[in-house]
């Protein structure tokens, strides 16, 4: 992670239509972990799961965090359970839809 900024490619459809299969996701640490909220996207290093992208569903009142998936075949909230802020890696800051997707967009 250069100067605290990476470029991912998303792989799967687990946050579509959010982020594509394909796309190029752009994230960044520069971010407090008390100002996470429900709906920010972030990039996990989860436990069980390895890497991963998902959404912020709940911060419970202990401060665990628990992410979804944007697809009904994600993985569920309750099969990652809850993790801890230090998983959270960085915070997406902008998406790059695949080429193959803008270039049906612009047809």
């Amino acid at each position: 992670m250069m100067l605290g900024i990476s470029i991912n490619r998303v792989q799967g459809h687990s946050m579509s239509p959010a982020l594509p299969d394909n796309s190029y996701a752009i994230f960044h640490r520069f971010f407090r972990v008390q100002n996470l909220k429900v709906k920010d996207v972030v990039k996990v290093e989860h436990p069980k799961f390895g890497l991963l992208v998902k959404r912020i569903k709940f911060i419970d009142r202990n401060g665990f965090i628990w992410l979804e998936g944007l697809d009904p075949h994600s993985i569920s909230s309750m099969e990652m359970g809850p993790i801890k802020s230090q998983h959270i890696l960085a915070k997406l800051a902008k998406v790059f839809a695949p080429v193959i997707q803008i270039k049906t967009q612009l047809q």
